[in-house]
């Protein structure tokens, strides 16, 4: 049995009863932080523009629900729907192991086939950890090569785990499962080019789409290579480079069932709809300019030293729209200095476009930090120093390694997360959070999952 086949049995014999209290609570955290991003991002012309289109090809007359719509379609194209609005915002948790955004796509697929074979909130539950946990399993074998080469990991890797969270709910065996590894493997992609374009949310919702299609196409009786992974014309070697790949990696963290990835390296929770490689800047500027009573025009220049792999992910110093906004240094700690807040309204297009925030962006000088090319491990890629120099001649400056609400960083509490979670909603859908976060803190009690997403939808 080769590696394909070890992942597939993790995932396919995890029990939900196996997971610590700790691990199944901080999955509901990621689970009602997923919907409330997804919902607020209905309303973002990249999901507009996705939505539409699937519905001239005919998706209609399904059993799932398009959160944010009154649409009910069948359940490869609603979690395409709904994937696309879970990252369109850039809002959405990341995982540390693969720097994928896996809960943007695992959630709506799970969600959509949750409701066509009427799996309960448990069933939900723990088809999300699961997926959560075989993908980190797989990507051992190829992390951080894979994401280096330029792939973005949330259309590759996450087009496995939304494959295995659609398997899970559907009560798949081992070889099914593989078999379905099998076919999503041949749909992953996403190219890392298409940072600050609509693309980038595309890839969440065609990893959802394709995770969905290929367990249904399995149920069906399709077949797929169940060693695909380790295959030498498979996913590993072709993602990769053969010469990259560690098998005996994956092989060991399949067998081990004691460990959860969910808690170790962890998941980070985005407390700002932006790139992640900028969190820590922010989380700087905000503090910097609130503790010292930083007047916008009071600003003479802003140093931002960064670590030197950030500047390919987070290219955009003169951001033409929203999406560019959301891989920009400069526009990133320019609303922080003149707004003293970097939510959904500052990466927007107004906020693009905001004459006070557009002149601070010059004023904010992005280098390359000496002291930090000494980092090596690519989850220190926010960290940074920012020195805001005034008028008068006096300076102030901070540093942070990891944001708050990432693993390293300054914990982030469950207040904070719903707090999130409420805005987000209401922006969208008045009234609706209390009841939606009140069934996700319950959901492995909950029969079905149709209440949560009827109550998300129109």
């Amino acid at each position: 049995m080769g590696a394909t086949a070890d992942v597939a049995r993790y995932v396919a014999e995890g029990r939900l009863e196996e997971v610590p209290e700790s691990v199944r609570d901080f999955a509901k955290l990621l689970f009602v932080d997923t919907l409330g991003v997804a919902v607020a991002g209905t309303q973002l012309p990249a999901a507009r523009i996705a939505t539409a289109y699937a519905e001239r090809l005919g998706a209609t007359g399904g059993d799932a629900h398009v959160l944010g719509a009154s649409h009910r379609w069948s359940p490869a194209v609603a979690a395409f729907a709904n994937g696309v609005s879970a990252h369109t915002l850039d809002y959405d948790d990341t995982s540390f192991l693969t720097i994928a955004h896996a809960s943007g796509s695992a959630v709506p697929a799970l969600l959509a086939v949750a409701e066509e074979t009427g799996a309960s909130g448990r069933d939900a539950l723990e088809a999300f950890i699961y997926a959560h946990e075989g993908m980190a399993r797989l990507a051992l074998a190829i992390m951080p090569t894979h994401y280096l080469l330029g792939w973005h990991t949330t259309g590759t890797l996450s087009t496995l785990s939304a494959a295995l969270a659609a398997a899970k709910v559907m009560g798949f065996d081992a070889d099914q499962t593989a078999q379905t590894l099998g076919v999503a493997s041949s749909m992953a992609g996403g190219m890392r080019a298409n940072f600050g374009t609509y693309t980038k949310a595309l890839h969440t919702g065609m990893a959802a789409f394709h995770g969905v299609l290929s367990a249904g196409l399995v149920r069906d009786g399709f077949s797929g290579n169940p060693d695909i992974l380790e295959h030498r014309y498979g996913f590993w070697p072709l993602m990769a480079g053969a010469e990259n790949v560690r098998p005996e990696l994956t092989e060991a963290a399949a067998r081990d069932k004691s460990r959860f990835y969910l808690d170790d390296p962890g998941v980070g929770i985005k407390l700002h709809p932006c790139n992640s490689a900028v969190l820590a800047g922010i989380g700087t500027a905000l503090r910097l300019t609130i503790e010292h009573d930083v007047q916008p025009e009071a600003v003479e220049r802003v140093d931002y030293g960064y670590m030197h792999v950030a500047r390919g992910i987070v290219p955009f110093d003169d951001p033409r729209n929203s999406p560019e906004a959301q891989y920009s240094m400069t526009h990133a700690i320019a609303a922080s200095v003149v707004r003293r807040r970097a939510g959904i309204a500052e990466f927007s297009e107004e906020g693009v476009h905001d004459p006070v925030i557009a002149a601070m962006r010059k004023k904010v000088h992005p280098y390359e930090h000496p002291d930090l090319r000494s980092l090596s491990d690519p989850h220190d890629v926010p960290a940074c120093e920012v020195t805001i120099h005034l008028t008068n001649g006096a300076s102030v400056s901070g540093s942070l390694r990891r944001p708050k609400a990432y693993p390293g960083g300054e914990p982030v509490t469950k207040a904070e997360v719903l707090a999130k979670f409420t805005e987000n909603v209401e922006s969208a859908l008045p009234g609706r959070a209390e009841r939606a976060a009140a069934l996700v803190d319950a959901l492995e009690a909950q029969p079905g999952v149709g209440a949560l997403v009827e109550g998300l939808s129109v």
